[in-house]
């Protein structure tokens, strides 16, 4: 079944398989009871590109 949904992503996984997959976790907009934990799925990502103040990893005790 094909049927478009919106979602907000959270989390990015910070490695690329060899397929170039990325795992991201996506919290959708209205809940769908049709979809399963750990359901794959094919997905376009839109991004803003706002540049926000940012801090190394390092820095953060």
């Amino acid at each position: 079944m094909s049927r478009e949904r919106t979602a907000h992503v959270y989390l990015i996984s910070r490695t690329i398989s060899p397929g170039c997959i990325v795992r991201v976790r996506p919290h959708l907009n209205r809940e769908d009871e049709l979809l399963l934990p750990g359901t794959f799925a094919r997905a376009v990502i839109e991004t803003n590109r706002v540049a926000v103040p940012t801090l190394p990893e390092k820095a953060v005790v």
